[in-house]
């Protein structure tokens, strides 16, 4: 099975080389103007424990633990962000969620209205920090649970023990348009506004309003009974 993604960092000067090295192939590649560099590499099989070097001409960065495998993004809202020492056998799970091929990523929760190249060092709910983490029973118990147990049932049923890294990106109460361009949320705004114009715009029978109630009174001869009625 052969993995593919992208490397991406930031440099100090524009033009300033930058070698990033993993599992014996080197990626070289040069900072832009806007002080970004980013190389696409590949990986052959499933890997852990290994180290990732970023050199560029003034220091050099040395990522260790690094795994190669699945990775999946759970976003959503409240029944993403319902933590596994919350449901039901959680705690079962939790004594079982020492796996050392497993990393764990948590979000923060910051809300902005562009998209950011950077983010807080720690989640201001969950008082995770804002980095890939091994797979424990403390870091599992803080994690989604949907997130988690989803990973677990397709683990057991496909890839075993192979490398998971889960990115859990959730948010309780907010919107899907949140998660979209701004383009597209306009764009989502303005068809379906022109979508109700032409609908209204059509000829058509008044609808009947709806009825309004009448007071109630009390039935002759009867004690605590009211009649209701509406026009």
């Amino acid at each position: 099975m052969t993995f593919s993604w992208l490397q991406a960092g930031f440099g100090d000067t524009p033009g300033e080389k930058v070698v990033v090295s993993f599992v014996g192939t080197d990626y070289p590649t040069t900072v832009g103007q806007d002080g970004t560099w980013e190389v696409q590499m590949n990986c052959c099989d499933y890997l852990t424990d290994k180290v990732l070097t970023v050199a560029g001409e003034s220091n050099t960065l040395n990522y260790t633990n690094v795994a190669c495998g699945q990775v999946f993004v759970c976003s959503g809202q409240s029944n993403m962000e319902l933590p596994l020492s919350y449901v039901l056998g959680g705690e079962e799970e939790i004594a079982k969620a020492d796996r050392p091929n497993w990393r764990l990523f948590r979000v923060p929760h910051t809300p902005s209205a562009t998209p950011q190249a950077d983010m807080i060092a720690e989640d201001p709910d969950t008082k995770m920090p804002a980095k890939w983490l091994v797979s424990n029973e403390t870091n599992a118990a803080k994690f989604s649970a949907v997130c988690y147990l989803t990973a677990k049932h397709i683990s057991e049923m496909l890839w075993g023990d192979a490398p998971f890294g889960l990115i859990w990106a959730s948010w309780g109460g907010t919107r899907g348009e949140h998660r979209i361009p701004l383009f597209f949320d306009e764009l989502w705004y303005w068809s379906e506004r022109t979508v109700l114009q032409l609908r209204h715009g059509r000829r058509r029978r008044p609808r009947r309003p709806a009825p309004r109630p009448r007071p109630c009174r009390r039935r002759a001869g009867r004690r605590n009974t009211l009649i209701c009625t509406t026009a």
